[in-house]
């Protein structure tokens, strides 16, 4: 245009002038929509980008959510899990409200490991969760792996001791009885420690705790029983351990003495031997 120009009309100075002024305006406008289409268009591309790059994120971080909160062997949840779950419930329970908690022990559980191997130990516990779970979903409540052979359920409304103790026995006729697995025919017997908040307990913590005293003390009774916590149990299991923890701590020949103490026969009055 501009060579075109200058052969018909000359270089006149005013169309000169104007000519370049036109062609400044045009090459400035350009540049300026062109810059602004290609800066809208990187925009787009960042923030397709960013929205995809936040899609994984999000994608991966549900997916180690899952993982810390799901339990590998079992597939319930997780200890992590459970205990956050039983803080969050315990500081929002309502009025007249109450969260009983079922420490589950399979026994002999590392017998059943050394005898048919892990992978099959494994499978039991398992099976047996699948079992209890059904009884904690049919009672709205939650099941966790505790760690090893340890299942605990946690029930949250206004059941009483009573309602509790029948579910242990519900779960206890449900669970144990003889499970095939790999060709194997596997009895499981178990025991159920409960502990109610805020009835018995103070926290989470305590609850967990004299879930599993009620739990030993089930034990001691025989296979396939449960206990419910109570204070008695409680001091008892307290003055017992305090005992043992102070017997550790203490050097026998140095801190105990031996006395004999005379036995009478009350009849005749006369000395008939000694006690230790």
């Amino acid at each position: 245009v501009p060579v075109i120009f200058i052969v018909y009309k000359g270089t006149q100075t005013p169309y000169f002038y104007i000519l370049l002024a036109s062609i400044t305006v045009y090459y400035v406008f350009t540049n300026y929509t062109q810059s602004n289409i290609f800066r809208d268009e990187l925009l787009r591309k960042e923030k397709q980008h960013v929205e995809e790059l936040e899609a994984r994120v999000e994608e991966r971080t549900r997916e180690i959510v899952k993982l810390i909160n799901t339990d590998i062997v079992t597939g319930l949840y997780s200890r992590r899990f459970l205990e956050g779950q039983l803080n969050k419930y315990c500081k929002l329970i309502e009025r007249d409200e109450q969260i009983f908690l079922f420490y589950i022990d399979q026994n002999k559980y590392k017998i059943i490991k050394g005898m048919y191997g892990k992978f099959v130990a494994e499978k039991v516990l398992k099976e047996l969760g699948e079992r209890v779970k059904t009884i904690a979903e049919e009672n709205d409540g939650m099941l966790a792996s505790y760690g090893d052979d340890i299942l605990v359920m946690m029930l949250k409304g206004y059941q009483s001791y009573e309602q509790a103790l029948e579910i242990a026995e519900k779960i206890i006729c449900k669970c144990s009885t003889f499970y095939q697995v790999e060709g194997h025919d596997i009895v499981v017997t178990m025991n159920i420690g409960i502990s109610c908040y805020p009835t018995d307990s103070k926290n989470p913590e305590e609850l967990v705790k004299n879930a599993d005293t009620a739990m030993v003390q089930a034990r001691k009774i025989g296979f396939n029983k449960a206990l419910a916590f109570n204070e008695e149990m409680g001091n008892y299991v307290y003055n017992k351990n305090k005992i043992e923890i102070r017997l550790k701590k203490v050097q026998f020949d140095e801190e105990f003495r031996m006395y004999y103490q005379p036995q009478v026969s009350c009849q005749s009055g006369q000395l008939i031997g000694f006690e230790a």
